[in-house]
């Protein structure tokens, strides 16, 4: 759990004012979903592993460059 408090707080402190929402659901069994406005970015239980904080955040800037063409 402090693994995914941390990933948290790396995200918001770059992002905060650029994501609407944030979701950080955490499970039984080191489950780790990560989304964005409600698109998923990661999820650990698809991949098996934890993801690296560049990966997330890449995440992060693909969905909102995504946003950003959407409103166009």
């Amino acid at each position: 759990m402090q693994r995914a408090v941390w990933t948290a707080a790396e995200i918001l402190s770059d992002y905060q004012e650029d994501i609407e929402s944030f979701d950080l659901e955490m499970g039984s069994g080191g489950d780790f979903e990560f989304s964005i406005d409600g698109e998923l970015i990661y999820s650990k239980r698809e991949t098996g592993e934890y993801p690296d904080i560049k990966v997330l955040k890449m995440g992060v800037v693909n969905a909102l460059e995504a946003k950003a063409t959407a409103a166009v």
